[in-house]
């Protein structure tokens, strides 16, 4: 096993045990998308080293797979309460209105950021989805409005950049997983 493979494992079984954790309402948001998950840098929180618990050895990932029928024990109250501040945090995430989502943000009339998104995700090819918004004729500032739904952060592109950025995410991106699931 790399050193690559052996890091992914470690972050994958931390992913894992953090979503174990979190409530059934807030696991169907995440899989339905309207929930995500964000890297967040202990140092600035004044965390330490030795108050941020270590990940686990190669040895204890794989005995801990083979024990994975048994329930998990109860996290240490410190960890209960980060997890239910977290909790808090994502809901009033969840909850708060996007602003790039509402139409009094926009002026021009046409199809929101959120359902231009939507369709070209359901597109089959990345030529089908040009001319897509080839008939929309979108601004700049709409493109940038598509991109942050398609969770890309595109400021300071040209607008042929940003159309090409757009596609590659929703339509390049699946069909490049998809075929990495079909190999």
């Amino acid at each position: 096993m790399t050193a690559v493979t052996t890091l992914l494992i470690q972050v994958n079984q931390r992913i894992i045990d953090f979503l174990r954790q979190q409530p059934e309402d807030q696991l169907v948001a995440f899989a339905e998308g309207r929930l995500s998950l964000s890297f967040m840098d202990h140092a600035s929180e004044g965390v330490t080293v030795s108050t941020v618990p270590r990940m686990p050895q190669p040895q204890e990932l794989e005995a801990a797979s083979s024990e994975s029928q048994a329930s998990p024990a109860p996290a240490p109250p410190t960890s209960r309460r980060r997890a239910a501040k977290k909790a808090a945090t994502v809901k009033k995430v969840a909850t708060a209105p996007s602003p790039r989502n509402t139409s009094a943000t926009r002026s021009s009339p046409g199809p929101e950021p959120v359902q231009i998104a939507e369709t070209l995700r359901g597109l089959e090819t990345v030529e089908d989805g040009a001319a897509y918004l080839a008939k929309l004729k979108p601004t700049v500032a709409l493109l940038q409005e598509i991109g942050a739904e398609l969770g890309l952060k595109l400021s300071k592109l040209r607008k042929d950049e940003l159309v090409r950025k757009v596609l590659e995410q929703a339509i390049g991106a699946r069909r490049k997983f998809a075929g990495l699931r079909q190999w």
